[in-house]
């Protein structure tokens, strides 16, 4: 009698059945029908149900279908046709000859490009210093030999023959250049011919008084004792100095800005929002005046003493400072007006 090996397949002992071999001789007993596995008629045998699922051994093929699959747990993304993986073994036979060729050509070895191609790298220079160095001709050494030089045509000739001891600034002028005094001259025939003139003569006793010069030059004030365009120490004529050539200080009042009275102006004003301590600057011997606003008092460096006078409670008040000794310093300073 024929028993399934597969374990999942219905047998007929799982039935409750015992089936006997059949022979002519003998009478069929326990014969499987639709009646004995429960079904009534004919309309029952389309009520068969079909498992809803099946052993891979049960389906024909089917493990040898899987088996020429790949597995999902290996390929990750979708693979496209000529791939190429970076584990790929290449044959660079003949690109490695090729290389060979073109350097056997250039007459290096592969391993001085490499070097060269390094060097260049770390011997690459700014764009100023790539100009200065495309015109140093080629062959050129640090220390040219007189081969070298005279083959550069540099040599005696160039400098007819004398030689350069030291170095010769730009624009310089030798001792022996030849200048155009022409107009130098004739300012000195010019002088020559009025100094020569009769009457013009210059004796020591002309030199020492100056007034001869005067006359020749026809400048009566222009070299004088007294002249008023002098800058030394000899006097101005009478009514000669105007405003314009006084100093600062005999002239200027300025507007003080901070707290420093500068003596290099005749005076100064001020506004006053507190009492308030000046200083000085450019201190010299003679007078100051301080014009304040605001009923505030001034205080003053030492060594310059208050000697009369009544600040203003409101308006404005006139100070006038005396410096005696700008180096001590001393001085006094007095209040001369009140206006309120």
């Amino acid at each position: 009698m024929y028993e399934p090996a597969d374990s999942t397949i219905l047998k007929d002992a799982d039935l409750g059945l015992t089936v006997q071999p059949y022979n002519s001789n003998t009478t069929l007993q326990g014969v499987v029908t639709l009646a004995s596995l429960g079904f009534t008629g004919d309309t029952d045998a389309n009520n068969y149900i079909h498992p809803a699922t099946h052993s891979i051994s049960e389906v024909s093929g089917l493990q040898t279908t899987l088996d020429s699959k790949v597995d999902n747990s290996q390929v990750l993304t979708n693979v496209p046709n000529d791939a190429v993986f970076t584990d790929t073994v290449y044959d660079d036979t003949a690109i490695q000859a090729a290389v060979a060729l073109n350097t056997a050509k250039v007459g290096i070895s592969i391993e001085q490009a490499q070097a060269i191609e390094a060097n260049t790298a770390k011997n690459s220079y700014p764009s100023a210093d790539a100009a200065k160095l495309s015109g140093i001709e080629e062959g050129a050494t640090a220390d040219q030999t007189k081969a070298d030089i005279d083959a550069l045509g540099i040599d005696a000739v160039t400098v007819n023959g004398y030689t350069v001891d030291s170095n010769v600034p730009s624009g310089a002028v030798f001792t022996d250049t030849v200048y155009n005094d022409t107009a130098i001259q004739a300012e000195v025939d010019l002088n020559t011919a009025k100094l020569s003139a009769t009457g013009n003569e210059l004796e020591a006793t002309d030199i020492n008084t100056l007034a001869k010069v005067n006359t020749i030059i026809t400048d009566a004030i222009l070299i004088d004792t007294n002249d008023s365009r002098l800058t030394d120490t000899r006097t101005p004529i009478d009514n000669s100095v105007t405003p314009a050539k006084l100093s600062s200080h005999f002239t200027d009042i300025e507007t003080v800005s901070v707290t420093a009275l500068d003596w290099s102006n005749l005076g100064g004003t001020k506004t006053l929002s507190t009492d308030t301590t000046f200083t000085f600057s450019n201190l010299r011997a003679g007078v100051y005046f301080l014009i304040t606003t605001g009923d505030y008092s001034p205080t003053f460096p030492t060594g310059f003493t208050y000697v009369g006078g009544t600040r203003a409670a409101t308006g404005t008040t006139y100070y006038q400072i005396v410096c005696v000794d700008s180096t001590t310093p001393e001085g006094v300073y007095t209040i001369l007006k009140n206006e309120s």
